[in-house]
């Protein structure tokens, strides 16, 4: 690490690594959500860091956010790819998957967080409803939004017509045409 970190900032142009075998160990350091920079205040970069609580969720990093969007997000579907790309070129703030907490402390992570006109709503896309143990997640959750959140969560459903719903929810909810 101490080499590839001198090697680094010592780059006046380029750097080239030559590796033998499996290279997994630095291909999940590409993805933003496991940059230490981020977790650094330092005004050399913008600063941005993770919430202090995903430290302690060692499922948070999950190898699956791959699929990168026009903002700078790694997603883990094409579905929230598109969700995320037409919240950046609509020009909506968001977040993925920013840490919710409801007063009484328990958590989720919604897929995104939206701020519309002052106000955070959160949109969830249910992915795997026909697996048992996801649907019966996704009702836990469900319960938990309408207990903690009442009219803030936004659904989307995985299917063919995901593009036309993220259009006709974003016309109904945050009046943009796409």
């Amino acid at each position: 690490m101490e080499l590839l970190y001198t090697a680094v900032t010592r780059a006046k142009g380029r750097l080239v690594l030559f590796i033998q075998e499996d290279i997994s160990a630095l291909s999940c350091l590409t993805k933003i959500d496991r940059s230490a920079v981020r977790r650094i205040n330092s005004s050399v970069f913008k600063f941005e860091p993770l919430p202090e609580q995903l430290s302690y969720l060692p499922w948070y990093y999950e190898e699956y956010k791959v699929i990168a969007t026009l903002a700078d997000y790694f997603v883990r579907s094409k579905s929230e790819a598109l969700i995320a790309n037409a919240f950046h070129v609509s020009g909506l703030d968001f977040s993925y998957e920013k840490p919710l907490f409801a007063p009484n402390g328990t958590m989720y992570l919604p897929d995104f967080t939206v701020t519309f006109q002052g106000n955070d709503y959160y949109w969830e896309h249910w992915g795997l409803l026909e697996k048992e143990q996801y649907a019966a997640h996704t009702a836990e959750m469900k319960k938990w939004y309408e207990k903690h959140f009442t009219g803030r969560l936004i659904e989307s459903v995985e299917g063919n017509d995901i593009s036309t719903q993220i259009k006709t929810i974003c016309k109904e909810r945050f009046e943009i045409e796409l």
